[in-house]
């Protein structure tokens, strides 16, 4: 091998809602508050892709009993089970028996936001922000460089929807159209921009062309003081 390790960087759509909370209670009016980064903004930790990926790979028959799926000794019954310690699964998520253990050979980052839907007075808009579009180094070409003030660029699809207004409210939180030369700046951010991590050069790859379409069309970019 040329090198240690490989590292694989994937993109992915929710097409359901997603909570994952913290494992704890508060007394106000969410009782399972949602796990969040350092700087405030949801994310899904690695540990629960990986459980949703041994599971997976559990129904795909690539462990030998359902204890590689645990990666501990299960009870069945009044039979104790042990990870077999030789499967894909054992090898790839690591596991513990009473004579050994292993660590896994694949490891998971958390998952991430970087295009985040929230709800404003004209609908559902796709929202990221200059510090997201920085850390995957997205084709600055894409997006310009914002201001300290509270001001938005928009998707062209959304030019003439708010270009009367001049501002796209929340409800929560009224902004600024970003202008130049009197017109309203728009950005050019779709499923082929290009992103590069770590030397990797990505897209989006958006296979449902309705999602694909709608993402393209409402995607509202780089909201200075939103998701910072």
């Amino acid at each position: 091998m040329d090198k240690p390790y490989e590292r694989k960087i994937y993109f992915g759509m929710a097409i359901d809602p997603i909570h994952v909370g913290t494992g704890g209670y508060t007394l106000g009016r969410v009782d399972n508050p949602t796990l969040r980064d350092f700087d405030g903004i949801p994310k899904i930790p690695g540990t629960s892709i990986e459980g949703v990926c041994r599971t997976f790979e559990y129904f795909q028959k690539l462990g030998s009993n359902k204890a590689c799926a645990k990666g501990k000794k299960i009870r069945e019954g009044n039979k104790e089970i042990q990870p077999c310690g030789n499967c894909h699964i054992c090898f790839a998520h690591g596991f513990t028996r009473d004579d050994r253990s292993l660590q896994g050979m694949a490891l998971f980052s958390d998952a991430k936001i970087l295009f985040f839907p929230v709800a404003s007075l004209i609908g559902p808009i796709w929202v990221t922000c200059p510090s997201k579009l920085k850390e995957q180094n997205v084709d600055q070409a894409a997006w310009q460089d914002f201001d300290e003030s509270e001001s938005c660029v928009i998707s062209k699809h959304l030019e003439s929807k708010l270009s009367g207004v001049g501002y796209l409210n929340f409800g929560w939180l009224l902004l600024q159209l970003k202008k130049k030369d009197g017109q309203v700046v728009t950005h050019n951010i779709k499923s082929e921009t290009i992103f590069e991590v770590n030397g990797n050069r990505l897209k989006l790859k958006i296979e449902v062309s309705s999602w694909k379409k709608y993402l393209e069309d409402s995607l509202l970019s780089a909201i200075q003081s939103f998701l910072r």
